[in-house]
């Protein structure tokens, strides 16, 4: 009898070792044995220690935290879980959920898409050439200060918010607005058409791809020859015919007056400019001085003067779609990791290589930029340096809305936008230093050839105030002989390759869009949808870059505009939803940000919004209410439509709250969600749909505590029986072993605390 008694110890005290390693969410029967309440107390004092090991040690009351209940999603003081019968399966719901899933993706997890991926995506390339001219007219190296604090306080932060929605949805930004609250579609639809400008005329710059082509007609075709002063010099290294009095010039043709389309389609600027021309080729010592002896630089003259921008802006439209088509996939897994490695090699080297080479030439770029920091005390120097740290980082386009869209991928955000930031500023000051440097050269190499004198600091400034002639003075620099040459066939590939980081994206955002229209095209081939609307795409961003062409300064007209009713959005929404969004993708960071949550708070829905304001109004001040029409119109009309055809449905309280048609893509992204929200809220209840109306708070907590007392008397009595059954409760090694740990923790951590203290 001894023995079987012993045995039942050594088998209960093994089984209760077994059982502290289990995990805490294990279930227990309905009677718990005074073993099994124990355990359930001493997983309570581990889930205690854990939560003050992981809040720094701050007590965590959630039952007695009225500023936790303001900001956490799910925070229903004493709400009961109502068991409800499994309802009859939604058809609706059911297909929306498996044609989301159906829809292809990009399969980027991080260690694939490398750490650089956000980066080479969310930065502006083609804009950090003409950067250093742009600092050059608002304060030179001063106005660094503004742009690093405009990247910090305006970029970073909205930026973070793109990018957390675009990993909880992954949807584009027209389907994404419109899940948030019918009546915003129309700003869905506003950073869509933002998207496509900003592409058609920043990202997709074709200057690269036309001196591409002309290295490829100088391998293949003769330099012109030099016939003496019957040509004249009407453009920096672009000749035009000589033609008589009684004629004019017609693309490259001498035809007479009284020819019958003289007039025809002719605006008066260029009939003016035409006769002006004329009048300039009639005079012999005019034409004497403008010819200047110097041979011709480019060696294909066009007929037509739009020749080479409409055949590289072609090019490079054909090329995006042959990538977006075949090697989308290649790119973002293999080419991407070439052509960021290729961009710092390259761009170092040529950098060391012209300041070794040229000296003087191409350090007078420090002096060429400058530094006046009086131009810190006027407002457009500030509102300049945020409206381009907004362009270069991509928020006005919304790059990080477009990663999301196009890509199925988990990371850490917070950490990520870090190294995309510190990463993007390096690559702007290397890259605009070295095309700023080889402008300058270029430039001196001009004038050499054409007056025979070097130029001033003042001369640089002049020539280069407007950025339109960078591009020729590059032309200069690199067409000196063949290894130059070469080098910029290099630079043109990296370039290309950098700026298609971000136009695939947005091309694979059209392709999901379209999916998301025609129900239908799940059933077709990927192949073919992608064809299709790729065809669309390009087309479409051809047109607007042609369209575009002499209207590059439509993005920073309308950049506070769009990143102003972005926010708008984001701070009408319930913040206790976004809050727990955040929370859910940024593990590491979780006390930080709880501990600066009512910050967060404030500075999303009123510092951000009140920065955008004024910007707003500088630029209403500056420009008039032109564009501030033809922008906010779009969200307005838009707006009424969907209040008129949904009755003004007004999801803005609970629309972060996640239905078959609004949740996180991944599955793994969703139970992350739902555990953070148990976490927080201090049990996990079932989110309703958003039009459910809100239960009676009091008679629902009245009732709770009803059945709260209850259960615990009841409770009692079975306690107390059990223990009159089996007698007193005998600790055994391991319950008295982790008690003394836990308490040990515990000192270390706060010093003493009592063994009474309650947490639960």
């Amino acid at each position: 009898m001894s023995t079987n008694n012993d045995k039942s110890k050594d088998s209960s005290a093994e089984s209760s070792e077994e059982d502290w390693k289990q995990d805490s969410d294990a279930p227990i029967c309905k009677e718990p044995n005074t073993r099994e309440v124990h355990t359930m107390n001493w997983v309570k004092r581990v889930g205690k220690r854990t939560l003050e090991q992981y809040f720094e040690c701050e007590p965590f009351q959630l039952g007695d935290d009225e500023e936790l209940e303001e900001y956490l999603s799910n925070f229903q003081r004493g709400r009961p879980e109502v068991e409800k019968e499994p309802e009859p399966l939604n058809g609706y719901k059911f297909i929306d959920e498996t044609y989301e899933q159906s829809i292809p993706k990009l399969i980027m997890p991080e260690e694939i898409r490398g750490k650089y991926f956000s980066l080479m995506a969310g930065l502006n390339i083609s804009h950090s050439i003409a950067f250093p001219f742009v600092m050059m007219r608002y304060g030179g190296y001063c106005f660094l200060i503004p742009f690093l604090l405009s990247t910090i306080v305006l970029t970073f932060p909205i930026n973070f918010a793109q990018y957390t929605l675009a990993q909880y949805t992954n949807v584009p930004p027209v389907i994404l607005f419109h899940r948030m609250s019918p009546m915003f579609f129309g700003i869905g639809l506003l950073v869509v058409i933002v998207q496509y400008i900003s592409s058609s005329a920043i990202r997709f710059d074709h200057r690269f791809a036309s001196m591409t082509l002309e290295l490829f007609y100088s391998l293949i075709a003769e330099r012109v020859e030099w016939v003496g002063p019957s040509q004249m010099k009407g453009m920096m290294n672009g000749y035009v015919p000589r033609c008589g009095d009684d004629e004019f010039l017609r693309e490259g043709q001498c035809l007479p007056r009284d020819y019958g389309n003289y007039r025809f389609g002719k605006s008066k600027r260029e009939y003016i400019r035409d006769r002006v021309q004329a009048y300039l080729q009639s005079d012999e010592f005019i034409r004497e001085y403008s010819v200047a002896q110097a041979p011709p630089d480019r060696i294909f003259d066009p007929v037509y003067q739009h020749s080479h921008y409409i055949s590289a802006a072609t090019f490079l439209s054909i090329l995006l779609f042959f990538v977006c088509l075949l090697w989308v996939k290649t790119y973002f897994h293999r080419i991407q990791h070439v052509v960021f490695y290729g961009s710092i090699f390259t761009s170092t080297c040529t950098l060391v290589a012209i300041i070794w080479s040229w000296g003087h030439s191409a350090a007078i770029l420090v002096s060429v930029i400058g530094a006046d920091f009086w131009k810190l005390l006027e407002i457009k120097t500030w509102v300049v340096a945020a409206i381009h740290s907004l362009i270069i980082f991509g928020t006005v386009d919304a790059s990080y809305l477009g990663i999301g869209s196009a890509n199925k991928f988990s990371n850490r955000l917070f950490i990520d936008l870090i190294r995309a930031k510190i990463g993007g500023l390096f690559f702007l000051m290397l890259f605009s230093t070295l095309f700023g440097m080889a402008t300058m050269v270029g430039a001196s190499i001009w004038m050499m050839r054409t007056e025979k004198r070097q130029l001033t600091v003042d001369d640089f400034r002049i020539l280069v105030y407007s950025d339109v002639q960078v591009y020729e003075f590059l032309y200069v620099f690199f067409f000196q002989n063949m290894s130059h040459k070469l080098l910029m066939l290099v630079f043109m590939m990296l370039f290309c390759s950098w700026e298609f980081s971000s136009l695939m994206l947005m091309a694979e955002g059209s392709i999901a869009t379209v999916y998301r229209i025609f129900k239908s095209t799940a059933r077709l081939p990927d192949f073919l949808i992608r064809y299709v609307s790729l065809v669309f795409h390009c087309s479409f961003v051809l047109f607007i870059h042609f369209y575009l062409n002499d209207h590059r300064q439509l993005p920073f007209l309308l950049a506070p505009y769009v990143v102003f009713v972005q926010i708008f959005t984001f701070g009408v929404f319930h913040f206790k939803r976004f809050f727990t969004i955040i929370m859910t993708f940024n593990k590491r960071h979780r006390a930080l940000l709880y501990q600066h949550r009512k910050r967060l708070r404030f500075y999303y829905r009123y510092v951000l919004i009140g920065i955008f304001s004024g910007m707003i109004l500088f630029e209403i001040y500056s420009n008039g209410f032109r564009v501030a029409k033809s922008t906010l119109a779009v969200v307005g009309v838009l707006a009424i439509a969907q209040i008129v055809r949904y009755k003004f449905v007004y999801k803005t309280r609970m629309a972060w709250t996640p239905t078959a048609q609004f949740k996180p893509y991944n599955g793994r992204d969703f139970n992350e969600y739902r555990r953070q929200e148990r976490a927080l809220a201090g049990r996990g209840i079932e989110i309703t749909d958003q039009n459910e109306p809100e239960p009676d708070m009091k008679k629902i907590r009245r009732e709770t505590e009803e059945e709260r007392r209850g259960r615990l008397y009841e409770k009692e009595l079975k306690d107390k029986r059990r223990r009159e059954d089996r007698g007193p409760f005998e600790e055994t090694a391991s319950v008295r072993y982790w008690r003394e740990r836990y308490f040990q923790e515990v000192r270390e951590c706060r010093g003493s605390l009592s063994e009474s203290e309650e947490w639960f």
